[in-house]
């Protein structure tokens, strides 16, 4: 192959690599680091379903929220039931995603495990069920 050959199928990767990742970036308005406390509920709900969400204890909460929109597959972090972990994570604000309670529709991109700590599991009144079932 000829070196001038080699070079245009290199420029032409790069290129095509570049176009992908700016297009990901522009569905986002805007992406911050957050470090987030969490834990793995596996059990049922208030309606008698088996669920298996991550929840999140925001500062100061006395409950745990489900995190409803990360456990869909895909997005499965690999967390275990019966442990605490605190993770870094990127937090995207989707672009013209606002509510018209002002607030923002977000996507989590998981980061890495900064720690892992073994807890007992956590039980049905453990949860904020309200934040889903409304």
């Amino acid at each position: 192959m000829k070196p001038s050959t080699i070079l245009r199928l290199f420029v032409a990767t790069a290129l095509l690599l570049l176009a992908c990742s700016c297009q990901k970036d522009k569905r986002y308005e805007k992406s911050e680091k957050e470090t987030l406390t969490l834990r793995v509920y596996e059990g049922k709900n208030p309606l008698g379903n088996s669920v298996k969400y991550y929840v999140h204890l925001y500062d100061g909460a006395t409950k745990w929220y489900p995190m409803i929109y990360v456990w869909e597959g895909k997005n499965d972090w690999g967390l275990e039931p019966g442990y605490e972990y605190e993770v870094s994570v990127w937090k995207h604000y989707v672009k013209g995603s606002e509510t018209m309670g002002g607030g923002h529709s977000f996507e989590y991109e998981f980061q890495k495990v900064l720690s892992k700590i073994e807890v007992p599991l956590l039980t049905m009144d453990d949860i904020l069920w309200k934040s889903i079932m409304e």
